[in-house]
């Protein structure tokens, strides 16, 4: 079968930076009604380990989503994806392709993912326009996945990479912030607490065998039985809604280890033999969770644990921030060991893919 190695990965970021301790601040204008509520939403946001995030809203003062009196609807936050996710995934894509040294006529397939915004045309067609790629050029959409659609997105541009013989772009773009929620309901002040805007963009490209680089080996998906309603994402009147159980950290402490051994052996691996993990940090009980579940050392972890600190949790785009760094050597070079990619999402399911150097396949 035809190799797909990533040949580039770039992220792009609103300007606007939010420190966690002024969302803090902004959030007791909307969520809290006494000062019990206010102690609870302190210690949330401290727990959370995030130190700042990205928003493409102003934060001005006159800023609607953070200062009118009535919820924005779904229709104005779209109004302000719609103007605003395009832009962002657009960057990204200018970037991912300087780096890869192609030409935006080489692309022959373009998958986009999103799960917090709405309109058609899209961004894919926006993306076309601006970066002059070809108008024939395949268009897939991953659309309403959560926090894993970047494995699915990056496992359906594999696919077509191989089968079209000409290298995919995958997108990734959330915004987040505008699905901030109003109330003291205890889902909606965590996920103000965690989300954050940021979008990022891969170029895979099929390679012969003497190729050089990280390709992509094998993707995997799990289903958790019985867990339909420990995560959910809606839509609502007033912005998207998210609904996560408590018991989330404790699902994929239980089922994660037995359903990843059997996925890892089935392509001639163990956990043992993994040289780096990318995580989405879905928070940082996620992430301790996985830690037990598979024993890893606390190093292991870091990647992971400093995009959260620093950037949040983009949804989607996190993972390709996280695998960026990685394959860039931030926290050491993988060398010839697999690096496997783990994320979450509603169902509740697990997504997997795995990476290794073309020099060592």
């Amino acid at each position: 079968m035809t190799k797909v190695k990533i040949t580039s990965i770039a992220t792009a970021l609103p300007t606007s930076e939010l420190a966690q301790v002024d969302a803090l601040q902004m959030a007791r204008q909307f969520n809290c009604q006494n000062t019990d509520d206010e102690r609870i939403l302190r210690s949330l946001y401290r727990r959370t380990t995030i130190e700042k995030r990205r928003t493409v809203l102003s934060l001005s003062r006159t800023d609607a989503t953070y200062t009118a009196t009535a919820e924005p609807t779904t229709a104005e936050r779209m109004a302000i994806y719609k103007a605003k996710a395009a832009p962002l995934a657009i960057e990204a894509t200018a970037a991912a392709l300087a780096q890869a040294k192609l030409a935006p006529d080489a692309i022959g397939n373009l998958v986009t993912v999103s799960c917090t915004g709405f309109f058609s045309p899209g961004i894919d067609t926006q993306i076309i326009k601006s970066v002059a790629l070809p108008r024939g050029v395949s268009r897939t959409n991953v659309g309403f996945m959560g926090c894993h659609g970047a494995l699915n997105g990056l496992r359906v541009a594999t696919s077509l990479a191989q089968t079209s013989g000409k290298p995919s772009l995958l997108v990734a773009a959330e915004l987040c912030s505008l699905h901030f929620q109003y109330g003291f309901k205890s889902d909606d002040i965590l996920a103000n607490a965690l989300f954050a805007d940021g979008a990022a963009a891969t170029v895979l490209s099929p390679v012969s065998e003497e190729a050089a680089g990280m390709a992509v080996i094998a993707s995997g998906s799990h289903l958790i039985e019985d867990t339909e309603a420990a995560m959910t994402w809606e839509i609502g009147d007033k912005g998207f809604k998210m609904t996560l159980s408590p018991k989330v950290p404790s699902l994929i402490e239980r089922h994660l280890k037995d359903w990843l051994t059997t996925f890892l052996n089935s392509h001639g691996t163990a956990i043992e033999e993994v040289a780096a993990w990318a995580i989405h940090p879905g928070g940082p009980k996620i992430l301790d969770a996985v830690e037990r579940a598979l024993n890893l050392d606390a190093s292991c972890l870091i990647p992971s644990r400093q995009v959260l600190r620093r950037l949040g949790n983009m949804s989607s785009p996190t993972i390709l921030f996280i695998l960026k760094e990685l394959l860039e050597g931030r926290y050491g070079a993988p060398g010839n060991g697999p690096v496997v990619a783990l994320a979450f999402g509603p169902g509740l399911t697990i997504e997997a893919a795995i990476l290794r150097n073309l020099s060592a396949i």
